[in-house]
This record gives C-alpha cells, sequence and structure tokens, in this order.
C-alpha cells in the first residue's frame, strides 16, 4: 500500500513538471507571436505614408469605317481619316494601382509601380473578320492623366522610364503647392534568395481601393531571383504594392518585392450584336452579327512579385534616364543595397 502511494506521489508530480514546461513552452510562444505582432503594425505604420493609389485615365477617339469600305489597316490615311469613316467618337479606359515613394526633393519625388498600370497602348484596333483584316474601328490615344485617388483630378505624374517586360515603371510627382510631402518608403532590401518554402511574407496596397494588409506563404520556382509566387490574395489595385517580410539576420521587416499579378484564366466568347438572330443554323457566321470578346478570370491565391534585385536592376539600368530628369539614382538606393 506504501508502496503504492509512493508511486501516486511520483506520477502526480511528473504531470505537474510537464504541465509546467508545457505553459512555459506556450506563454513563451504567445510572448514572440505578440511581440512580431508589435513590430509588423510599428512597420505599416512607418511605410504607410509612402504607399499611395494612383488612377490612371486615357482618353482615346475612335473612327468607325463600314463593312463594305473595305478598309485594310495599312491603307488608312490619317490626314483623312474623318471624311472616310462613318463617325467617331471619344471614349476612356481606366486603370488603378498601387506605387511606393522612392525619392524625395524640395520640388517633386519619384515614385515606382507596375508598367501594366501607367503603359497604355497608344492606337488599338478592332475588326470585321476574325482574320482581323477587314478594320472596322481605329482608336488613337488622345492624352493620359495619373493622378493620386482622392486629389482634384488633374495630370501630377509624368513617367519618366517603363520596362514592360519587368513591368516596372518609375514616375515623377511634382511637389510644388504641395501641402503635406510623402516620406521615402524606409525598409531596407531584403534578399530572396534566402526564401523558403512557408516563408511569411506581407503585402500592403490598395486592392479595390481600399489600404489594406495582406499575408502570404512563399513558393519557390527557379526563377525566384526575378519574381517569386506566393498565396497572398491579389486584387484589382494591388499592383505596385511592396511586399516585406522578416528574415534571418534581421529583427526588421525587410523589403523583398513588389506584388505584380496573379494567375489568370482567359475566356473568349461571342457576344451578340442583338438578339434577333437564329444562332442555330449549321451556315451561320458568327462574326457578321457578334462581336468577339475577351475576359480574364483571375486565380485567387497565386500572386507573382517581383523581387527587389529586380528592381534594383532596373533602378541601375535606366540611371541616366533618372538622372537626366533629376534624380540621384544613389540616393534611391541608398538604402536598399
Amino acid at each position: 500500500m506504501k508502496w503504492f502511494s509512493v508511486n501516486i506521489v511520483l506520477l502526480v508530480m511528473m504531470i505537474f513538471i510537464l504541465a509546467c514546461g508545457t505553459s512555459v513552452e506556450i506563454s513563451e510562444n504567445q510572448s514572440a507571436n505578440k511581440k512580431n505582432e508589435h513590430k509588423l503594425s510599428e512597420t505599416v505604420n512607418e511605410i504607410m505614408p509612402s504607399i499611395l493609389k494612383i488612377d490612371v485615365l486615357g482618353f482615346y477617339k475612335t473612327w468607325y469605317f463600314g463593312e463594305n469600305d473595305n478598309i485594310l489597316k495599312d491603307d488608312i490615311d490619317y490626314s483623312k481619316i474623318d471624311s472616310i469613316s462613318v463617325f467617331s467618337d471619344i471614349r476612356s479606359e481606366s486603370m488603378s494601382g498601387t506605387a511606393i515613394v522612392l525619392y524625395v526633393d524640395e520640388d517633386f519625388c519619384g515614385l515606382l509601380t507596375c508598367a501594366h498600370v501607367v503603359s497604355f497602348p497608344d492606337t488599338i484596333y478592332t475588326y470585321f473578320d476574325l482574320n482581323e483584316t477587314l478594320v472596322k474601328s481605329v482608336s488613337i490615344m488622345q492624352e493620359q492623366n495619373i493622378y493620386e485617388s482622392g486629389r482634384p483630378l488633374r495630370d501630377e505624374y509624368g513617367i519618366i522610364v517603363t520596362d514592360e517586360k519587368m513591368d516596372l515603371a518609375f514616375l515623377k510627382k511634382s511637389l510644388l503647392g504641395e501641402g503635406e510631402t510623402p516620406k521615402v518608403f524606409p525598409l531596407e532590401a531584403g534578399d530572396v534568395n534566402k526564401l523558403n518554402w512557408g516563408s511569411e511574407i506581407f503585402v500592403l496596397g490598395y486592392p479595390l481601393g481600399k489600404l489594406m494588409l495582406t499575408d502570404g506563404i512563399v513558393s519557390l520556382d527557379k526563377s525566384k531571383n526575378i519574381r517569386f509566387i506566393s498565396n497572398a490574395l491579389f486584387n484589382k489595385g494591388i499592383s505596385g504594392s511592396p511586399v516585406f517580410g522578416l528574415q534571418e539576420g534581421s529583427d526588421d521587416f525587410l523589403w523583398l518585392g513588389m506584388a505584380s499579378s496573379a494567375a489568370s484564366q482567359s475566356l473568349e466568347y461571342f457576344e451578340p450584336l442583338n438578339n434577333d438572330f437564329d444562332i442555330t443554323r449549321a451556315d451561320f457566321q458568327f462574326y457578321n452579327y457578334a462581336v468577339a470578346r475577351n475576359k480574364q478570370f483571375i486565380n485567387y491565391g497565386v500572386t507573382y512579385s517581383i523581387s527587389i534585385e529586380e528592381i534594383l536592376t532596373f533602378v541601375s539600368r535606366n540611371k541616366n534616364t533618372l538622372e537626366v530628369a533629376g534624380f540621384e539614382t544613389d540616393l534611391i538606393i541608398s538604402n536598399k543595397n
């Protein structure tokens, strides 16, 4: 009986010791999580003034031709386009995105964003036939304005240099007459080579026009030095947002890249010009009564980000162009190397 009682006491003591150890471990984990949350909150507040929502408006004049006019693309005489077209009108195209302030001077500032946010085509053609032979319309850009959301509608930004292959663009904005000067993005550059499967990253930008913080988990592929993949949610407007995270060897969040694009699926379909025809006929020729459309559907949870190494290469490669525009490139990347 005495032996049994001793064993019971020892068992209770062991359970108590294990419980205490587990409690200490949980407490330490909770403390570390709270510390990271506090650091993340501090970082977001620090970089928020350097992240702007930009809107882009492109105005096009479109001339329309009759199908029996047999207008070919190479035959269009633009000096006489008003006389050979049936009619014309003015339309607009719009795009929204996020930009990062990387340079501030007394008179102007410089911002980085994605090229696809600000680069609109100069000329757009539509055709009557699927072989794209007979021109139905031609649209020529008349004006493009880039401005900060929530401010008076005026052309505030100029495009200094773009690289559509890298999907990067550098903008210049005058600060004359501005009440509040934006702040330079403060985070130092990280190293995408240190990213591993499961590395946690954060994205701060303007998806759907709302300033939001999004997190994601990194997946690796062979192109991670140029672009890396995460499962951060991607919505329109987030292109150009900074991607940052914690890395080994630093207690601070580091700049890892910029959100650029999402995986998507393309759907091509015919849209009827009107509803008074029979599409069940075997000899029906769709292009006489319908227009071809293309629509992109985002695959949420697959986001591509341009690496910080690619961003630094872009700035270095365009050093002369940036300096002619008044920027000191050494200051742009002074704390990013």
